[in-house]
């Protein structure tokens, strides 16, 4: 999975939530926050999250997927820990 700038809105979308978010939710707030990224995109970086254990996926009563994120990223190194994160997810299950 390339690196874009898309699928790095979509981790810090998920790293701005302390709970579970479906692929729709977090797609409207990055409409909110004016970045244009398809909820295709969503839902294969989410997927792409869940695959490489940095997020935690649950379906809803409703059979809708929502993930989680595993780690909290908070303080001055926030972003770079989800940039850590991006990169084990960009470069896929035993790449990183």
């Amino acid at each position: 999975m390339r690196p874009t700038k898309q699928r790095l809105a979509v981790v810090e979308a998920m790293a701005s939530f302390d709970d579970f978010r479906s692929a729709q939710e977090i797609h409207d707030l990055l409409g909110r926050r004016g970045e244009p990224v398809g909820l295709a995109t969503v839902y294969r970086t989410l997927q792409r999250l869940a695959d490489a254990g940095e997020v935690d996926m649950l379906r809803t009563e409703d059979g809708e997927a929502a993930a989680q994120m595993q780690e909290t990223f908070e303080g001055p190194d926030a972003r770079g820990g989800m940039l850590r994160t991006y990169a084990a997810v960009a470069e896929g299950p035993g790449r990183a």
